[in-house]
């Protein structure tokens, strides 16, 4: 109002008022919208704040099930260790149990070699014993021979001397 009787200066005045008012209302539009967008960026942060305290757990869990994991794999490892050394052992326990069985099979080989060689050798000594008998048999017959023989000499030489 004071610009209206100011006059032609006083225009002036109310154009630079009207500007510096339309500036004043696009300023706080402006910081309306830097308010907007500052609380949207808070808003933004506290979720990304948020998503990243959420990843470093779960990275922590997935650096425990890492861990746990890692663990599993060498007791794994380790039982896997176990268990070829058990099967080494029992192939080595089983190669000597094969040795043992082999020189056992030899040893009956050898046994029943030597038996049979005892058969025969029984079954010689019996024919050379049956033999014997028979042998010493015909040799008392001979002897028993003999011993008439010499006892009718005897008789003889007896009566010839009378």
């Amino acid at each position: 109002m004071e610009a209206a009787r100011a006059g032609e200066a006083g225009r002036g005045f109310a154009v630079v008022a009207g500007e510096v008012k339309k500036l004043a209302e696009q300023s706080e539009q402006s910081v309306q919208h830097i308010f907007a967008a500052v609380s949207e960026i808070t808003t933004a942060m506290g979720k990304v704040k948020s998503s990243v305290t959420q990843s470093i757990q779960l990275f922590a869990e997935q650096e425990k099930a890492t861990g746990k994991t890692g663990e599993s794999f060498s007791g794994i490892r380790h039982s896997v260790e176990r268990i070829s050394t058990s099967i080494n052992q029992l192939a080595e326990d089983m190669k000597q149990s094969s040795e043992l069985s082999a020189q056992v099979q030899q040893a009956i080989e050898n046994i029943s070699a030597i038996t049979e060689q005892s058969a025969a050798s029984s079954e010689e000594i019996t024919a050379s014993t049956a033999e014997q008998q028979r042998s010493f048999n015909e040799a008392s017959t001979k002897v028993k021979s003999l011993r008439d023989i010499s006892a009718e000499m005897h008789q003889e030489l007896l009566r010839l001397r009378l």
